[in-house]
């Protein structure tokens, strides 16, 4: 794109429309070669969008109060890009209310308006270039369609077996064959186990991973400030342990027992086959 030379324009709008950006951050008002507007859906009489992904408010009169308002110059709208860097958006407003539009989605359906705005159909970029809103770049396609795209040009590689990029690995316990990754050593149970069984980005197997989330839960509970009361059944004897993890409390059940009673404050007895033998007693939590 050539630099366009425009007269009474500010620093803050020239900068716009300098080489090397996109199309979409052009706000000049002068049309762009082979650019075509048309009303866009939904906001007709309000906003219009051309064939190359560009957005404007036309000029019309805005009422503010009854018999009282003004004229509303034509104006670019500015576009931004979505808070997950997949697509563009715009704020429009109708009726006092504003709301975000994808520019790809207002510009198909715009040109394209018999066809029926379906749920289960998304508006895709055959280029896979979620940047370039064009006319001739879009079209109409489900979810299935567009995830298939997107592997095919390379921008998910953590989903191919054998990537040679793995972020977070540092390539340490990793195994090599011709370059690519194919297994990975867990640095939790030491075990070589394949690609597919490591989240991405992830040193431990999906296994291991789960364990730590696990006692993650748990030590939670574990903290110090807790005051834990014990009721044996037949002779009312009263004790009370500072938290879960209180070694005369797991001289009896384990952790995830002693929560599991606490919270449901049914009574606990020793299972038949035992070694430890204890007179049944219920468990509350007095202090957290």
């Amino acid at each position: 794109m050539t630099e366009l030379k425009i007269k009474y324009q500010t620093p803050h709008i020239a900068k716009h429309v300098l080489s090397g950006v996109f199309i979409y951050e052009n706000e000049t008002l002068i049309d762009l070669e082979n650019e075509e507007w048309i009303d866009c859906i939904g906001y007709d009489g309000i906003y219009q969008v051309s064939n190359l992904g560009r957005i404007k408010g036309v000029e019309r009169w805005r009422e503010t109060r009854p018999g009282i308002g003004y004229m509303m110059k034509e104006k670019i709208r500015k576009q931004s890009v979505s808070e997950n860097h997949s697509s563009i958006r715009c704020f429009l407003c109708k009726d006092g209310k504003v709301k975000p539009q994808m520019t790809a989605r207002l510009m198909f359906f715009s040109f394209n308006y018999n066809i029926q705005n379906l749920p289960e159909y998304f508006v895709m970029h055959k280029d896979n270039d979620w940047k370039n809103n064009k006319l001739e770049n879009l079209k109409i396609g489900t979810q299935n369609e567009i995830s298939k795209l997107t592997f095919e040009h390379g921008k998910v590689d953590h989903l191919k077996l054998g990537n040679p990029m793995l972020s977070k690995h540092k390539r340490e316990n990793a195994i090599l064959i011709n370059g690519n990754i194919s297994s990975v050593i867990c640095k939790c149970c030491k075990k070589e186990k394949p690609i597919k069984f490591f989240r991405y980005g992830n040193n431990l197997c999906k296994k291991c991973d789960a364990n730590k989330r696990h006692f993650e839960k748990l030590n939670k509970k574990r903290v110090q400030g807790f005051e834990i009361k014990e009721t044996e059944i037949e002779t009312g004897k009263i004790t009370i342990y500072n938290n879960f993890n209180d070694k005369d409390l797991l001289k009896k059940v384990s952790i995830i027992t002693a929560i599991k009673y606490a919270e449901s404050g049914e009574i606990c007895n020793p299972k038949p086959q035992s070694k430890n033998y204890f007179k049944p007693f219920k468990l509350e939590v007095l202090k957290m």
